[in-house]
Parts: structure tokens; sequence; C-alpha cells
């Protein structure tokens, strides 16, 4: 699997896919969008996302691929699509430089095959090494075609589909391939080479997993008017471990990515919006906004209504309870339209009017091409436990988090709707 570099905005081979035992089941759950924002859920993903296990969520590590399965299965579950022209919901990007990197190394009989002569399907973000004894291998007399990926897809063991016809020698046509909505049940690599396979080894380069970062993208489709986006956005990354400890990073930001998620659940259930929704998990931004920068750069920006970031909700040393405040305010008129949405006993406070906090979290990249962009927050880098260990599950409000959350679906109604429209932020005032 070969990644574009961010230069060339292209993306990811079509042949990534996502797997992970299904934690929550909308159906299962029988709720209607009224009753779909539970502190029960509420606490259970925020826990999950903030616990030990993930390590921190620190950008360019295994526990951060973990968190980024574990939000795509989520959005599967919701009953997402990805973004349009994605086969999966990850968006992969060029977190250190941009050149082009692929993702597999295969090692044929001790020699590296050509990129053009693999292709590699697996559930993993970040394949684990397999050699050879991890297949088990069918010989294949004609070129390779769709009907054999999906003879194979539900094999309960690691396939190596292996052609050996003369045309094996050929580039593999890619492009013929058809993207598959589900993961294969295990991991399936076709080789085109005339030589049997008497060793093999597949691994993941090395500067793969420490360049490539991937934000997590779900679409929910809008009614009457699907080509005007509303982005709903939280960050999934954190700090990883520090000298003293894991920075679990509980209110900044895995409050604002279950927010995301709970709200994801909230309008698939309610289903009438009338706008498009993205719903987006970003990577990258402890880095510097890495990953809404990607999104930003690839996105036309008269097509985006409204972007609502969502930032450490969890605790109210800035706020106050039963209150979020909404960064640069100032620059368009979607706080005002968020206000007026609000009949429920949340307020919004005002601004604090710090620029930092406008321009440091994921908002801006998209306010700097005018979209109307803004951060909604209960707490700010003045809190005790920001970015130190403290900062933990057993801190966090769930119940005021979760007043936070339906509020935040309320007020933003109207945009969703297509009755109301913020205004555009003027660039020459951010400069």
């Amino acid at each position: 699997m070969k990644f574009y570099s961010v230069r060339s905005q292209r993306s990811i081979c079509s042949f990534t896919v996502w797997y992970l035992v299904h934690l929550f089941s909308v159906s299962a759950l029988g709720q209607n969008f009224q009753d779909s924002i539970q502190e029960k859920e509420v606490s259970a993903i925020l826990r999950y996302l903030s616990s030990d296990e993930l390590k921190g969520r620190g950008n360019f590590t295994p526990e951060l691929a973990k968190a980024a399965n574990f939000i795509a299965n989520r959005f599967d579950q919701i009953g997402l699509q990805p973004l349009a022209g994605s086969p999966t919901f990850y968006q992969p990007f060029n977190a250190v430089d941009s050149k082009d990197i692929y993702r597999d190394r295969v090692k044929w009989n001790g020699k590296i095959l050509d990129q053009s002569r693999f292709l590699y399907f697996t559930a993993e973000l970040i394949p684990k090494t397999k050699s050879l004894n991890d297949f088990k291998i069918i010989e294949c007399d004609d070129g390779f075609s769709d009907s054999i990926i999906l003879a194979h897809w539900l094999d309960t063991t690691n396939t190596l589909i292996w052609s050996h016809a003369a045309s094996s020698k050929q580039a593999i046509a890619a492009e013929n391939i058809q993207n598959h909505r589900s993961p294969p049940s295990e991991s399936i690599l076709f080789v085109s080479d005339v030589a049997y396979p008497r060793s093999l080894l597949i691994s993941t380069n090395r500067a793969y997993s420490e360049n490539v970062l991937f934000n997590v993208i779900g679409a929910l489709p809008g009614k009457t008017k699907p080509n005007e986006l509303v982005i709903f956005s939280a960050h999934y990354d954190h700090i990883g471990v520090s000298d003293v400890g894991i920075c679990n990073g509980a209110n900044d930001d895995a409050s604002g990515t279950t927010a995301l998620l709970t709200l994801a659940k909230y309008f698939a259930l309610k289903n009438d919006n009338q706008r498009t929704i993205l719903f987006c998990a970003f990577a990258g931004e402890e880095l510097g906004a890495l990953g809404s920068s990607f999104l930003a750069s690839v996105l036309n920006p008269i097509d985006v209504t409204a972007v609502i970031n969502i930032e450490m909700i969890g605790k109210t040393n800035a706020s106050g309870k039963k209150s979020f405040f909404v960064t640069g305010a100032r620059y368009s008129s979607l706080e005002r339209i968020l206000r007026t949405n609000l009949s429920s006993p949340v307020t919004i406070y005002p601004d604090p009017e710090r620029n930092d906090l406008f321009e440091r979290s994921d908002n801006y990249p998209f306010a700097l091409k005018g979209i109307p962009a803004h951060s909604i927050m209960c707490s700010d880098d003045n809190d005790v436990c920001y970015h130190k260990t403290c900062d933990d599950f057993s801190a966090i409000d769930i119940k005021n988090m979760t007043t936070i959350i339906r509020a935040v679906g309320q007020a933003s109604q109207s945009i969703i709707d297509g009755n109301d429209t913020p205004s555009r932020i003027d660039m020459r005032r951010l400069k």
C-alpha cells in the first residue's frame, strides 16, 4: 500500500480496511435520538479513550492507531459513510515530510518485491510483521480478480494467494479492483510472481509508522443540501507518556472525542439533517493542528458552512457548570446562532477573547480560509491538570459533560437544518 504525500493531495490506496470487535451497536441499544446521549455511554467511551491501555494516545504510537480503530468502529456501527472518494473512515496524511511512502514491504524468497507485484488487504491500521508460516497458500493459475478476493474474504486464517501465470510478471492493475466496505476476517496477501514461495516476510516500513497519521472521518449525507457541509470535530491524540507517567488526556481531548461520537449517533438516529454532517476526529493536534490543516487543505472552503470543534468540555474551570464558551466568537455569527437555539438550562459564557485559544485548536486552519470555525470549550490551559498525569477519568464531571453535549446538539440544529448560515470570517482580521 502506498501513502501519497500531502503535496499530491491524493488518497491512500483503496485497500485499507478497518476491523474492531463491535463494542457498541445503535440497533441493539434500541434508542431514539431523544434519549441517545446518556451519562452511562458518555462515561464508557471516555473511560476507554482515557484509559492506561491507550497510554495517552501519543502521535506515532500503536495506541493512537488503536484509538483510531475504536472511533472508526463506532462510526461503522452508527451507520456513517466514509468521506466521499475514500473507501474507509481513515484519512492518512504525512505529518513529518511530504515524501511518498509505501506502507507494506514484502520480502519474497529473500528479495524485496516491487510494489506493483503485490496487494495486501488487512484489518490492521499498522500491520504486524508476518512470515510464510502465518499464511495458508492458495495457488492461482490466472491473474488477480475480484472473485478471488471475495472467495477468501471470510477465511478464518491469513491467506496468501499466489499467481504464477506467465502474465504474473506484469504489474497488478490495482485500479480495477473493487473496494470492499467490510473488513476481511483475516489478512489477505496477493503476490504475482513466477517463483514458488519458499520464504516470505511482510512488514510495515518504519518510515511509514514514523511519518503517517490518520484522521478518522464519518459522513452523514444531507437530505436536501448534500453539498453543504457542517463539520463537528475534536482531536483524539494527546501527548502520550511523560517522565512521570501516562498523560491520559481525559479532558484534553478525550472529552471532545466522546462528544463527537455521541453527537454522531444522535444525529444519525434523528436522521433529518438537511446539510451533510462530517464527524472528524483529528490526529496531530498536539503537534500543531496537523490533521485539521490537512483536511482544510483538501476541502473547498465554499462547501463548508461551519466548523464546530469541541475541546476540553470535561472540566469547568473556565466557564462554570452548565455553560460553555465559543472561541473567537466575535469573528462570525456562529455563537449568536447557537445562543438563540438554546432553550435548555445550559448557557453560553462570554468569549474570554483569548486569541491563543481560538488559534491553537483545530478550528483555526478552517478559520484561516474564511469558514466560520470555532471551538466550544468549558475549560482552558489554566486547569491545574492541563498536559499532566492528573488529567484522568476520575477528574471528569460526567453529568455536566453529558448536559453540555446535549446542548451542543440542540444549539446547532438550525444550522444542520439549513435554516441558519453563520457569517463568514473576514480573513484580514486574522492576520
